[in-house]
């Protein structure tokens, strides 16, 4: 086992044969893209001029999405069940891992109460039928008034469901981005990579609301108590 990964339950299990891997950038570059878009611009929404002191990319495979988040936070750890996937990002990131790998499965991560600034899910939730028990898990760790990045695929879960279940945990909405929205063979045959990213860019936050496109990013804000306990 590589220095710096610690054990945990294995769940090696992956239905979306390009799930975390390295090549995922380059055979689906417009999605790849529109999701760093989506990232960059909810974490721009909350940081101007200042940084996150702690965020954790849960399930983000060998990282292609913690090297973003180590733009905004002073510490990144990557987390996933895969020992394979976080070795291949020592291949993918040659010149220095920009993050901190640590080998849990969603349900059970490695870190103390209220101890997180920021999470992300994103490619997470469409491998879980049942994601209740990740998003209270995520909610576990999340600071008091820290956020959470959670991406819902349509064609696994309805949005509307996945809000109530954050809410249920004490996660509460933001900003909802549409994200994905050329995502169809036909688009991607007749149109430059630029000019469906330039649509898209148009397109997610007025798209958000609708849950138009096959991902739906969710902001979401940490309250200091759960609803469900605040009515009690």
């Amino acid at each position: 086992m590589s220095p710096g990964i610690t054990t945990a339950r294995n769940t090696d299990v992956r239905s979306d044969p390009s799930f975390g891997r390295a090549e995922f950038r380059e055979s689906r570059g417009y999605e790849h893209e529109s999701e760093v878009m989506a990232l960059r611009r909810l974490l721009d929404r909350l940081l101007t001029g200042s940084r996150f002191r702690t965020a954790v990319d849960v399930g983000g495979g060998y990282g292609r999405l913690s090297a973003v988040l180590a733009e905004y936070a002073d510490q990144v750890t990557l987390v996933d069940p895969s020992s394979q996937q976080l070795g291949l990002a020592k291949r993918a990131y040659p010149d220095g891992l920009p993050f901190r790998r640590r080998r849990a499965d969603a349900a059970h991560l490695v870190f103390a109460d209220g101890s997180i600034y920021l999470v992300t899910l994103v490619r997470v939730l469409r491998q879980l039928p049942h994601p209740e028990p990740e998003l209270a898990e995520a909610s576990r760790v999340l600071r008091p008034g820290g956020y959470a990045i959670i991406e819902v695929t349509k064609s696994r879960h309805d949005p509307q469901d996945i809000a109530r279940q954050l809410a249920g945990v004490g996660l509460h909405p933001c900003e909802v981005l549409s994200v994905s929205n050329l995502r169809h063979p036909l688009a991607k045959a007749v149109l430059p990579q630029a000019a469906m990213l330039a649509v898209e860019r148009a397109a997610q936050r007025p798209l958000g609301p609708l849950y138009f496109g096959p991902s739906v990013f969710f902001l979401m804000r940490k309250t200091a108590i759960p609803r469900q306990r605040a009515s009690a």
